[in-house]
């Protein structure tokens, strides 16, 4: 899979032109899959230092790869916006220990660019669910509930 602009690249004829192109990219929505961003070789050739660049979870793909081509960006420059759908958590418990994963990321990032907010979630803390549950700290449970509280997610005790 090859990103478009290695299908057709574009020419920059002159520095104006360049500086243009460079505004606009900063400008855009710029979305590529784990695949396209661990697979292509001249992704800082593409996009300038800083870009953020969202980075999506597939239904059919695997959080691994997410959190790959997230880490992947950064070694770049960039800036990774990971989106992970909450209907695609099995529990409360996978979502933390995603979400711990993600830190690094930029958690706010994670909420503000993950759709699914409206399926409740399950609060498994006390007899978590999901087998490779993290224990967060108290600090760390503020983060996600006052996130979860601004969201208006709809959160069920176990």
């Amino acid at each position: 899979m090859k990103l478009v602009s290695e299908k057709h690249p574009v020419r920059v004829w002159d520095q104006e032109a360049a500086e243009r192109l460079q505004g606009l990219v900063r400008l855009a929505s710029i979305e590529a899959t784990p695949r396209q961003i661990l697979n292509c070789e001249n992704l800082p050739g593409l996009l300038p230092t800083g870009t953020c660049v969202y980075v999506p979870f597939l239904p059919k793909g695997q959080f691994s790869d997410t959190l790959e081509a997230c880490r992947h960006l950064q070694t770049m420059g960039m800036q990774p916006i990971p989106h992970v759908p909450a209907r695609m958590a099995e529990s409360h418990g996978q979502m933390r220990d995603w979400l711990s994963q993600l830190h690094e990321s930029g958690v706010d990032r994670f909420f503000q660019t993950t759709d699914g907010w409206d399926a409740p979630i399950l609060n498994d803390r006390r007899a978590p669910i999901y087998p490779r549950h993290q224990h967060l700290t108290t600090k760390e449970m503020g983060l996600v509930d006052t996130y979860l509280r601004n969201l208006g997610a709809s959160v069920l005790t176990s």
